[in-house]
C-alpha cells in the first residue's frame, strides 16, 4: 500500500446533512476528489453494554492514499459520534483514466 494507491473510505453518519457537511469540507480541503452518500439504512450495534438501533447513511470517499490519514483526522474532528465508524480499503482495480483523476496525475 502506497501513497499512489487509490483508496475507498467509508464513514457511517447519523444523517445526510452530517455526511454532506463532512464530504464538502473534505473536498474543499483537497482531502478527496469525490464522495457519495448512500440511502438511509438500519444500523444496530452494541455501545456501552446496550444494543443501539438507529438509521444512518454511509459517506463514501474516493481518494489518493497520501490523503487518507488527513481525511481520517478531519472526519473524526467533524463527526458528532464519540467513536465514529471510519474504515478504509485500497482499491485494486480502477479504470486508468479515473485513477489518474483521483491521484491528480
Amino acid at each position: 500500500m502506497t501513497d499512489n494507491d487509490v483508496w475507498l473510505v467509508i464513514i457511517n453518519c447519523p444523517s445526510t446533512e452530517v455526511a454532506d457537511a463532512i464530504g464538502k469540507g473534505a473536498l474543499e480541503r483537497g482531502l478527496a476528489k469525490a464522495f457519495n452518500i448512500s440511502a438511509e439504512m438500519q444500523t444496530s450495534y452494541l455501545w456501552k453494554g446496550e444494543v443501539i438501533q438507529n438509521r444512518e447513511v454511509q459517506l463514501i470517499f474516493k481518494l489518493a492514499g497520501k490523503d487518507r490519514k488527513a481525511l481520517f483526522e478531519f472526519a473524526k474532528s467533524q463527526h458528532p459520534f464519540e467513536v465514529p465508524s471510519i474504515k478504509a480499503w485500497t482499491i485494486t482495480e480502477v479504470d486508468p483514466d479515473y485513477r489518474r483523476y483521483l491521484l491528480g496525475e
